[in-house]
């Protein structure tokens, strides 16, 4: 029995061995591969629908931007590249809540959690260093 093989690169309008996704049936056929994956994955982090479907729409928008520096042979599969740009849509999405409604929701005082997110941040620049980069 033969392992399947992985799809090549689509061609491109740009030029470029990418997904595809410079093309109107590149992104549709893109979009009804992975929506429906994406869209658990960012509905599990956000709790509501309509919030995953806007996270899940901004992704490919993001992808479309970007299509020409996805690069088959050399980066990861289209998957992972379209499951780390909907996480990235995802934490902008989370990042933007105020103090208040995310210590409602936890039901801590607004200061607990202003004091939390303060010494995340200052523990994720130690762990980064000056290069910006975990060591």
């Amino acid at each position: 029995m033969s392992e399947p093989t992985r799809p090549g690169p689509r061609p491109s309008v740009c030029g470029t061995p990418c997904a595809g996704l410079c093309r109107e049936d590149g992104v549709a056929l893109t979009y009804r591969e992975h929506r429906t994956r994406l869209l658990a994955r960012a509905r599990a982090t956000l709790g509501d629908h309509e919030s995953a479907e806007d996270a899940v729409r901004e992704a490919f928008l993001r992808a479309w931007r970007a299509c020409g520096s996805f690069d088959p042979p050399a980066g990861p599969s289209l998957s992972a590249w379209l499951t780390t740009i909907t996480r990235h849509v995802v934490i902008d999405m989370v990042r933007d809540r105020p103090y208040a409604g995310v210590a409602a929701e936890l039901d801590l005082p607004a200061g607990t959690v202003k004091s939390r997110a303060f010494h995340a941040m200052r523990g994720l620049r130690r762990a980064l260093g000056p290069s910006g980069r975990l060591a």
